[in-house]
């Protein structure tokens, strides 16, 4: 197998493990020729592992692929944006889905390929994960409701009044006097550990 570098240099690897060994970090594209001769579907290649009776997966990754799903994703959620807005507001399967891919929420993937490339993003899946130590608490976006359903559709409410579809912020912040209270409690606290620290 050959592996051509962007700076035009050559390796030689003797099979696909070997070349899996020594390029699996590394952004490339299969050639043609190489996706015929091995099979490859949905664009990536398998061959069995060193333990028995399984199978590795070689999925490549390069900035041209990894921005084409990045900006499908992100027409997927100006989809759910646009249908959720159709609907009033009021159906919980859009409303979900509507938090669920918005970009405000949208978050760098770890690991060495996310280190190289700026298109490695996750763009789904908030919803479904109890910990969301990663994104950030703005005390706007809270929402309650006498069921799950309810609190969600307010959820969405409070997303769609604070972000822009792009996930920029709209500068509006949700009617919220909780919020209001907590937020100049916060502040009223740091002005007095500042107001300490001054006078030591």
């Amino acid at each position: 197998m050959l592996y051509v570098a962007p700076d035009a240099s050559t390796s030689i690897y003797p099979d696909i493990v070997s070349a899996y060994e020594a390029l699996r970090d590394v952004d490339l594209e299969f050639s043609p020729e190489l996706v015929r001769r091995e099979g490859a579907r949905a664009g990536m290649i398998t061959f069995p592992s060193e333990r028995e009776g399984s199978l590795t997966a070689w999925m490549p990754r390069n900035d041209a692929r990894d921005r084409a799903r990045l900006e499908d994703e992100y027409g997927e959620s100006l989809a759910w944006a646009t249908r959720y807005r159709r609907e009033g507001g009021a159906n919980f399967l859009s409303a979900f889905r509507y938090i669920d891919t918005h970009p405000a929420f949208w978050i760098r993937r770890s690991g060495a390929a996310s280190e190289r490339s700026r298109w490695v993003w996750e763009t789904s899946g908030h919803m479904n994960r109890v910990d969301l130590g990663e994104h950030f608490h703005d005390p706007y976006l809270d929402a309650a409701g006498r069921t799950f359903e309810e609190a969600v559709l307010m959820l969405a409410r409070n997303v769609s009044l604070s972000f822009n579809d792009d996930g920029t912020g709209t500068g509006a912040k949700p009617p919220n006097a909780w919020a209001d209270e907590w937020i100049g409690t916060i502040k009223a606290r740091i002005d007095d550990l500042e107001v300490r620290g001054n006078s030591r």
